[in-house]
């Protein structure tokens, strides 16, 4: 198994969902990660707020930061998932590891 690397997942969703519906959706992104051998380490619920600009008709969205930890090379596979998964309206996957700080 390779090492894992830390990333952010930052996720829209629809803010017409129901409570319902937004769980769902947010457990399908968790159990994608786990499927895939990841871990999800926190998750931060920023909640509906404004957007910059309209996307797919709305102006709002609600917003939630995953802090997880997965193989590199199932990353893709990962993102690819969210983009599928019902209620996303944007995503945004990135690398959260801290570079290494040089020895004097």
């Amino acid at each position: 198994m390779a090492e894992l690397r830390n990333y952010e997942l930052t996720v829209l969703y629809r803010p017409d969902l129901t409570s319902e519906e937004l769980k769902k959706s947010q457990d399908a992104v968790a159990s994608t990660v786990k499927s895939l051998g990841g871990d999800i380490k926190k998750i931060d619920e920023w909640g509906r707020r404004p957007m910059a600009y309209k996307i797919k008709k709305q102006q709002e969205a609600v917003y939630l930061l995953y802090h997880l930890s997965l193989d590199p090379e199932k990353s893709q596979v990962l993102e690819q998932n969210v983009i599928r998964t019902s209620g996303v309206l944007r995503h945004l996957f990135v690398i959260a590891d801290v570079p290494k700080k040089k020895e004097e």
